[in-house]
């Protein structure tokens, strides 16, 4: 198991910094980019269709890519949260953006010469296990109507303790995963509070255990330094 330790630009920073050299704490001052990403957020920029089609089509047959798939949606937001998503407790928009990462699939396999090599597939959002079974099912068939996923790749989902349950672990399990990030943030209940994401320490040790059980030991946990009302002790108990 690793543990992702990430920052947030805090609206209250942990106050017992202990022997940290000024120049660092200025740093931790500083607003920095999420941690969600790399290249960091402000090294991306919008290009066109065109190019990133030109790229893939570049592809030797004997090069490999990763494939990440958004899915912008939570049942419930975290008030800490910048990724792109958006709350809905209806599962109909969900069902229409399935349709259209679908349709996406399809014209990528129509104009490539060639079904391109995975190394790796992500699933984040949002919450992608927000999902039903059967739409994650219809998106597995086109990646591998699309692409060829290499024998040792690695298949990975972003997780919310709070959706999960066995018999899903165990679906999660049979489509190949072989990697989860369990989003903790930090277990402090006044924490938890705050930040809109109320999870007890029991519903996640469960749910590494579902994780455990069938076979996937490839697990981390996301922890966020920089929420309002950590202190230092509090963070080093999570």
């Amino acid at each position: 198991m690793s543990i992702n330790l990430s920052y947030s630009t805090p609206s209250a920073t942990i106050n017992s910094y202990r022997n940290v050299q000024p120049e660092i704490l200025s740093l931790l001052e500083s607003p920095a980019p999420r941690y969600t990403s790399y290249p960091s957020a402000h090294h991306f920029q919008n290009i066109s269709h065109n190019l990133t089609d030109l790229w893939a089509k570049n592809l030797s047959t004997d090069q490999s890519i990763g494939l990440y798939i958004h899915i912008p949606f939570c049942p419930k937001l975290c008030w800490y949260c910048g990724c792109h998503t958006k709350m809905t407790h209806r599962y109909d928009p969900i069902s229409s953006y399935i349709e259209l990462l679908l349709e996406e699939f399809k014209i990528l396999s129509d104009s490539l010469p060639h079904r391109l090599k995975l190394h790796s597939i992500q699933f984040g959002g949002g919450s992608p296990t927000i999902l039903e079974l059967k739409d994650l099912e219809r998106l597995f068939y086109s990646i591998e109507s699309t692409f060829e996923i290499l024998p040792k790749s690695e298949i990975a989902i972003k997780i919310d303790p709070r959706q999960i349950t066995r018999s899903k672990v165990k679906a999660y399990a049979d489509f190949g995963f072989n990697r989860v990030s369990l989003g903790i943030q930090d277990f402090d209940k006044k924490v938890q509070e705050t930040i809109n994401r109320p999870q007890p320490f029991d519903l996640v040790l469960e749910c590494t255990s579902f994780f455990r059980d069938y076979g996937i030991h490839n697990i981390n946990l996301d922890l966020i330094y920089g929420l309002p009302f950590q202190t230092v002790q509090p963070k080093e108990s999570s």
